[in-house]
């Protein structure tokens, strides 16, 4: 059986009047691979931003599970523990 390993729930975020991602829910398990798909000035880049920590959303929370087993809440890392993800464990 599978665990997640990262967590999204409701994320939200608009560039003006632009909702450029809207109450976006998404569960990753480990092992598993999701393309994310649509059409130009959908949303797919600022989604990944998101989920990458690079953007904050105004609304949602992301977690990721780390190699420890402990959940971390993307939102709350500083930027010398989200750069130490992306050079340990993601590859993005």
């Amino acid at each position: 059986m599978t665990k997640p390993i990262l967590r999204a729930d409701a994320l939200s975020l608009s560039f003006g009047s632009v909702r450029a991602v809207s109450e976006v829910d998404i569960t990753l398990d480990e092992g598993e691979c999701l393309a994310i798909v649509g059409e130009s000035g959908s949303g797919k880049t600022t989604l990944l931003s998101l989920l990458a920590g690079q953007l904050r959303p105004q609304k949602g929370r992301i977690e990721y599970c780390n190699r420890e087993g402990m959940w971390l809440d993307l939102n709350q890392l500083d930027e010398r523990d989200r750069r130490h993800l992306m050079r340990t464990e993601w590859g993005f």
